[in-house]
């Protein structure tokens, strides 16, 4: 539509997703005045490799292979953004001061990225999305056995997650308004690891408290419900 300047938003795609998966969501966006965008990660969609996604439980992350794939995805992607937003940023239909980004799964955890990375991102809601990197990957809790899971991989994996997990970066976050949407049977993100994330950060929002929401809906699975939606 013509008008103008419009705030922006990033929705972001799940792991083997696409950008037109996020057409509904940018339709809901729309319809509220903001410029939504909708993108490729990298290695998906457009951007796809033959073979990349081979193995019948690459989702399930866990062997070094499946988590380069999807951390790489998170890490490359999340640079993208900000390219994106410096051409917006020459056109007087955008306002690139006001800028969110949202997405489900492996889209939400590239959201958390730019919330401790991108200073333009000021808004970010993150649906099923892993905040722990360490325990998604591994899908182990801290604690010995983890370690030990994370020193049999090699020293470029270690690294690459390091790089980018939200959980070493707490203090990068606060004052930006932050949503965080999980669900209690998400076989795939432990929401005892959301809960503690979102504990860690309350303490550093001080007086900006009410711009940190967590929602937890002990039924809900590895899902974008209505509820997550209409908050």
């Amino acid at each position: 539509s013509s008008g103008g300047p419009f705030p922006v938003a990033f929705a972001l795609h799940w792991f083997r997703g696409s950008k037109e998966n996020m057409e509904g969501w940018c339709r809901d966006l729309a319809a509220r005045g903001i410029f939504a965008i909708a993108i490729d990660a990298h290695l998906h969609g457009e951007r796809s490799v033959g073979g990349v996604f081979h193995g019948d439980n690459i989702a399930s992350l866990g062997e070094e292979y499946s988590i380069w794939v999807h951390q790489t995805s998170i890490a490359r992607t999340a640079k993208d953004v900000p390219a994106i937003l410096d051409a917006l940023a020459r056109r007087s239909d955008i306002d690139a001061t006001r800028v969110a980004a949202t997405g489900f799964s492996m889209g939400a955890s590239t959201a958390m990225v730019l919330a401790c990375r991108e200073p333009r991102v000021q808004v970010v809601a993150s649906v099923a999305g892993a905040v722990d990197f360490w325990w998604d990957v591994t899908k182990i809790p801290p604690g010995p056995e983890q370690e030990a899971r994370k020193a049999s991989y090699g020293p470029r994996l270690r690294e690459l997650v390091d790089s980018i997990d939200p959980k070493a970066r707490l203090g990068r976050i606060p004052p930006k308004a932050l949503f965080i949407a999980s669900g209690g049977r998400d076989g795939y993100i432990d929401i005892e690891s959301v809960r503690r994330f979102v504990a860690g950060l309350e303490p550093l929002y001080g007086a900006d408290r009410s711009r940190l929401r967590f929602l937890p809906v002990p039924e809900a699975g590895h899902e974008a419900t209505p509820a997550f939606a209409a908050e």
